[in-house]
């Protein structure tokens, strides 16, 4: 049931469209993503903050979640200097962060709900370090609601 359900709300999600667009990041498969914070967040508060480490030198950040189905809002990453960038209307593609790799990010702040009255997600923080191999290319896409 549980997946008939979220198959549904998937299929819901993809036909409506939404005018905002975001730059996403267009990544190589060889280059290698690192797990650069991990924590199980709690969907019912709706807003949870998540520590990261080994974070500096960081062009693209991606979400990772378990099995628990989640509508993610949106995210904050907020960088060692204080400045956030804000990803409206989150995902779990590659986002391309500000700055091109030149900063450290410390915490990302997640917005998300529970699908199915879940309680709480595994989330992992994957970066993608600022190396001469790695290629970001921004593009322009349409998202879903």
């Amino acid at each position: 049931m549980k997946k008939l359900l979220l198959i549904a709300l998937v299929a819901i999600l993809g036909t409506t469209e939404m005018n905002a667009q975001r730059a996403t990041a267009k990544v190589n498969s060889k280059d290698k993503w690192e797990k650069i914070g991990e924590a199980t967040i709690d969907l019912q508060s709706g807003n949870e903050a998540i520590i990261t480490t080994n974070a500096s030198g960081i062009k693209a950040i991606k979400l990772e979640a378990d099995k628990s189905p989640m509508y993610l809002d949106s995210f904050d990453v907020v960088f060692a200097q204080g400045e956030k960038q804000t990803v409206a209307f989150g995902g779990f593609d590659p986002v391309k962060l500000n700055g091109n790799g030149k900063r450290t990010v410390t915490q990302v702040i997640i917005r998300a709900k529970s699908i199915d009255n879940n309680k709480s997600a595994r989330v992992a923080i994957m970066g993608l370090k600022n190396s001469p191999s790695t290629t970001i290319k921004n593009e322009r896409v349409l998202v879903s609601r």
